[in-house]
């Protein structure tokens, strides 16, 4: 009975939501924004894999950290 009330209550509000979205696209909503200033270049270009590496490792030595001093 749990089951069948939330998902029914989910659905309800996801269509509602749906209904009541607004669907027109605006040129300020589409376009990229970077800080306030144009664009340097393509969205779409490569990141070189350090950076992300380098932002994983940091996050798990931080969390690490963070464990081990309560």
């Amino acid at each position: 009975m749990f089951v069948f009330i939330s998902l029914s209550i989910t659905l309800v509000l996801l269509l509602v939501a749906t209904v009541l979205s607004s669907k027109e696209l605006d040129f300020e909503k589409v376009t990229v924004y970077e800080c306030g200033f144009e664009p340097f270049g393509d969205v779409k270009d490569v990141f070189n894999i350090q950076f992300f590496v380098v932002g994983i490792l940091f996050m798990i030595f931080d969390l690490e950290l963070a464990f081990l001093f309560p």
